[in-house]
């Protein structure tokens, strides 16, 4: 019994995949960035799998000054990013967060982040929730 449950606990801590608050986050992972660099950005899939609406109002992570939501669009030919002050999902609602869209912009990274490396990021929810999710650095 008791070796099950390391197996869980383990699987529970290395997986980057997260249900909280009706909010479950899947593929969550951050690009590695060239040393020195002093952005990243954080990627997965959203869905809110409750019945009411979930809205994220603030994120945060020991391993970087300032995280924020944020989404590239296209205007009159160029390509620009603008914060998003939360991020709303309504009950069934899937959002992708991805390269060239939706992501979580990652400031000033506290120590060198390499791949292979599973870092903490917490969502702040408007229910005064907070949901963790380990987010697995990728090259």
């Amino acid at each position: 019994m008791r070796g099950l449950s390391i197996i869980i606990l383990v699987l529970l801590l290395y997986t980057p995949s997260f249900a909280g608050g009706g909010l479950v986050l899947k593929n969550a992972w951050i690009r590695e960035a060239p040393p020195g660099a002093v952005n990243l950005a954080g990627y997965g899939e959203f869905k809110n799998v409750g019945d009411e609406t979930v809205t994220i109002t603030s994120v945060s992570s020991p391993y970087f000054e300032k995280v924020s939501l944020h989404a590239t669009s296209m205007h009159e030919g160029m390509m620009r990013m603008k914060s998003l002050p939360s991020l709303k999902l309504k009950p069934g609602e899937l959002v992708s967060f991805k390269p060239g869209g939706k992501h979580l912009m990652l400031n000033k990274p506290k120590q060198r982040i390499r791949s292979g490396l599973m870092l903490p990021i917490a969502f702040k929810l408007l229910s005064g929730k907070t949901v963790i999710v380990k987010f697995e650095v990728r090259k």
